[in-house]
């Protein structure tokens, strides 16, 4: 079995993976790469996956996919993308629908003041439509892993990261999982990915919100399974 690589959202650790994990029951090697260490440089991802004997398959959840993509446009060592709540461009320029940029700036602004306050907003949003209060003390705790100053050294690669060029050069299989009630990568941007990305599908859960490592693992897990028996 290929190797999976995960790497999680904004504020979150390899615990957002859990129920995933758990669901694949060790017929996989997992490994999980954090998105703090794969900021700094945009090659870093890419140099740790060259370590892997196969190529892995990579498995990306919003700002972790937004990394994926990336490392996909870099690397020859992926086999395939598993693409969960993800975008090429996080913010809206001219047609394009991401969400505004005011509001990533806010955030950074924000952040440096009334931490908590973001991240409790943040965790709201997030949970939507489920509202699952368990789920947003969870990310609290997981979010607390992180320095403020990581946090929105994030903030700021969101705001500014634009692959909408780059990922006609991803030529992998790449499966695109995406909820239609996601508050925070509106779903317009997973179509806008799915058509501009070359060997992709797309699959809209009905009703879905942006934690669908937390809501649906059985799903991600078909996807996963879907690369591997491709």
């Amino acid at each position: 079995m290929r190797p999976l690589v995960f790497i999680s959202g904004w504020g979150t650790t390899a615990q957002a993976w859990r129920q995933v994990v758990a669901g694949i029951g060790g017929r996989h090697p997992c490994f999980f790469f954090s998105w703090r260490d794969a900021l700094p440089s945009g090659d870093s991802l890419s140099r740790k996956l060259a370590e892997f004997s196969a190529p892995v398959i990579l498995v990306g959840w919003s700002l972790g996919g937004l990394l994926a993509l990336q490392a996909a446009c870099l690397s020859a060592s992926i086999a395939g993308l598993v693409l969960v709540a993800a975008t090429a461009r996080m913010t809206a320029a001219g047609d394009y629908p991401g969400v505004p940029a005011a509001a990533l700036r806010g955030m950074i602004l924000k952040m440096r003041r009334h931490r908590q306050a973001v991240l409790r907003d943040f965790a709201a949003n997030a949970s939507f439509p489920r509202n699952d209060a368990g789920w947003e003390e969870d990310f609290l705790t997981q979010s607390g892993s992180f320095a403020t100053a990581e946090l929105i050294h994030g903030l700021e690669f969101l705001a500014g990261a634009d692959l909408r060029d780059s990922q006609a050069r991803i030529t992998v299989p790449a499966h695109i999982l995406h909820g239609d009630n996601d508050r925070i990568v509106p779903a317009a941007q997973a179509r806008h990915l799915h058509l501009h990305l070359p060997n992709s599908s797309l699959t809209l859960i009905e009703g879905g919100g942006h934690i669908l490592p937390h809501t649906h693992p059985r799903t991600l897990i078909q996807k996963i399974e879907m690369l591997e028996n491709a």
